[in-house]
């Protein structure tokens, strides 16, 4: 039986219930808000690009700014010395009577701690990052790099994502019973060498409450593991000079978990590129050993809903979603919350389904005339 007409069974059969019954569930729901403007034009006909942001500081409007390099071999915009080396060691450096630190490292997870007793003054930072795989690996070129910034309770981030463009029917799934079957139909490709990167930072400064402050430089691709990749990257902060008991550490250590779609022990993923994605049931189980950091970094956000679900060691966290042309219509506070957050150790078990599908009238009028579909970054990394 062909792919497609497998996809039909399984429409006719289960995507009907699931719509109808999440369609009653929201019947009463009036919270809406307009989808932020998290994606941008593709930057060439090669690939399509994602960035995401968050504000450091609504009081004084800071935010991170921001350069995606394209991810075709040998364009990059701009890599300074010391990501062109080979190989690098992870080196540190003070400057003059503490007032900057500038630091550069190989490693797949690169955490660098600020603490001091009094306001931490940053005038500016800036950092670069080099995604590049050891030897030759089959992958879809899905690759991400960015920056998180925690005390441990509040997290912020800049990471950006690169997804090759493709068209058609990618990747079939189901797991009902004794039945198990997989179609990937994904356009793969052997690839040793850079594959992307990023450039950021905030020139307009930072204040940070006292305390102990990670900047967390990580990078890799969705569906290669940890120690297949390469992450050349530099980091550099000015701190104000009035700045008082500032102690700089830095850490290499740590796990991260890049999953795709396809990662998650799901009961249906169908996935048609820019028409059509769904999942049903969707699990993942993540045994942290140290401090958990997690941003799913893409999700349904076209037309359709979409159930986000985390067991958590301090407690349950839950959201249920409508999607209608770009608004979103959800029953939780906790949808913050189920995107992204920061925790200690234990067990986390995320379950998640959606559907979401291009409308066949009115696309002109639509923002990002896109379906999209689950990916996501989670870290388990040591605070010094």
């Amino acid at each position: 039986m062909k792919p497609t007409k497998i996809a039909i069974i399984i429409v006719l059969m289960l995507i009907g219930i699931g719509v109808a019954t999440s369609a009653q569930n929201y019947s009463e729901k009036n919270n809406s808000f307009i989808l932020p403007n998290t994606k941008e034009t593709p930057n060439s006909s090669q690939f399509d690009r994602e960035i995401m942001t968050t504000n450091i500081s609504n009081d004084n409007n800071l935010t991170f700014t921001t350069m995606y390099f394209n991810n075709m071999k040998n364009n990059f915009s701009y890599i300074s010395n010391s990501l062109r080396r080979k190989s690098l060691s992870c080196q540190n450096k003070l400057g003059l009577n503490n007032s900057s630190f500038y630091g550069e490292c190989n490693r797949s997870i690169y955490t660098i701690t600020v603490s001091s007793s009094k306001e931490i003054r940053i005038t500016n930072m800036s950092f670069e990052i080099r995604v590049i795989i050891k030897e030759n690996e089959t992958t879809s070129l899905e690759d991400f790099s960015g920056i998180f910034l925690t005390n441990g309770k509040d997290l912020y981030f800049m990471l950006g994502s690169g997804y090759p463009s493709a068209s058609g029917l990618q990747y079939i799934h189901f797991k009902v019973g004794p039945f198990n079957y997989t179609y990937d139909n994904r356009s793969l490709k052997t690839w040793k060498g850079p594959i992307g990167g990023c450039s950021g930072g905030d020139r307009d400064g930072l204040i940070l409450p006292a305390g102990e402050w990670h900047f967390i430089l990580v990078g890799g691709v969705y569906d290669l593991q940890q120690e297949d990749i390469q992450l050349n990257s530099s980091i550099l902060i000015n701190f104000n000079k009035t700045c008082e008991d500032i102690n700089v550490s830095t850490s290499e250590e740590g796990k991260y978990y890049p999953l795709w779609y396809g990662d998650l022990d799901a009961n249906v993923i169908i996935s048609k590129r820019s028409v059509f994605d769904l999942m049903m049931n969707g699990r993942y189980t993540f045994h942290i050993n140290d401090n958990f950091i997690y941003l799913i970094t893409g999700w349904p956000s076209l037309h359709g809903f979409w159930n986000i679900r985390w067991n958590t060691p301090s407690g349950l966290k839950h959201c249920h979603v409508i999607l209608r042309r770009n608004y979103w219509f959800y029953n939780s506070s906790n949808f913050n919350a189920c995107i992204t957050g920061v925790g200690g150790s234990g067990v986390y078990k995320l379950t998640t389904g959606y559907l979401d599908r291009l409308p066949k009238f009115f696309n002109d009028n639509l923002p990002w005339p896109y379906t999209d579909r689950f990916y996501m970054v989670g870290l388990d990394v040591p605070f010094n």
